[in-house]
């Protein structure tokens, strides 16, 4: 049976904001920035302007709100708050930088998500406290999404061979196998067939079935098993099975370096 590892905890490590550069970011994302005046992100050198309706969210006057009036809360002291994540792959959800408004005396917050991979908007919220136990979330429109949505329900598009860590899964027409570590192992695998978009039968060795489904978006693929909920995988040979390998190098660098000082 599969078992897939991670480098490292899927947790957001803190940016700093400091002279309009944000920093902890890796390599491959620099340089980064964020102007405050213009709200314009900067992401691996590539730009990217805040639309109204996410300008609107910066409680400094400088936007204006959903109705299209001026930005009723001008004035308000805020933090400001960035974190990312790029070591959870390979995922349905890229490496992306989550941007934290919170205006002081206040009962709600904005966040923005990043997809810092391909330097675009994921999506938009306001979290709007309306008791002590209860937030309620608010979808915030974004003008002209940058973020092509792919989902591919056609299931002969997941014929192919999918890696993540030492596990490769392989899917032909008619069957699935895995290996792990360079060994086949006995699940999953046997004959497969589409039941409907999304959802596939499983005929095992033993006799047994059962159903397993997926998703697909571009080079990234989630299937999930009886056995095996949620296992992530990249096209192997992909530009995104490459990025995936190599933060997860870069995270088990980062461990050992972490582990070493503390040893010291």
């Amino acid at each position: 049976m599969i078992a897939v590892a991670t480098s490292a905890a899927h947790t957001d490590t803190p940016i700093q904001l400091k002279d309009g550069a944000l920093r902890g970011l890796p390599k491959e994302f620099l340089p980064a920035a964020f102007d405050l005046d213009s709200k314009i992100l900067t992401v691996a050198g590539k730009k990217l302007q805040l639309p109204d309706s996410l300008i609107a969210l910066f409680p400094d006057g400088r936007g204006v709100d959903q109705f299209g009036e001026p930005n009723p809360v001008e004035g308000i002291p805020y933090e400001l708050e960035f974190s990312a994540s790029w070591y959870h792959g390979p995922s349905l959800l890229p490496p992306y930088l989550l941007i934290k408004i919170t205006p002081k005396d206040r009962d709600f917050r904005s966040e923005i998500l990043v997809d810092i991979e391909s330097v675009a908007f994921l999506e938009a919220h306001v979290f709007l406290s309306v008791s002590k136990k209860r937030t309620e979330v608010v979808p915030v429109l974004i003008e002209e999404p940058k973020l092509p949505k792919e989902d591919v329900d056609d299931w002969l598009s997941i014929i192919g061979k999918w890696h993540a860590h030492d596990l490769i899964v392989e899917i032909t027409k008619d069957e699935i196998q895995a290996t792990q570590f360079g060994k086949l192992v006995d699940y999953p695998k046997g004959k497969i067939a589409p039941i409907e978009p999304g959802v596939m039968s499983l005929s095992l060795p033993s006799g047994g079935k059962e159903i397993f489904v997926y998703q697909r978006k571009g080079d990234i693929l989630e299937l999930s098993f009886q056995r095996a909920a949620g296992v992530n995988l990249a096209k192997l040979g992909s530009a995104a099975d490459k990025a995936s390998q190599r933060r997860n190098e870069s995270a088990e660098q980062d461990a050992a370096m972490k582990n070493q000082r503390k040893s010291e």
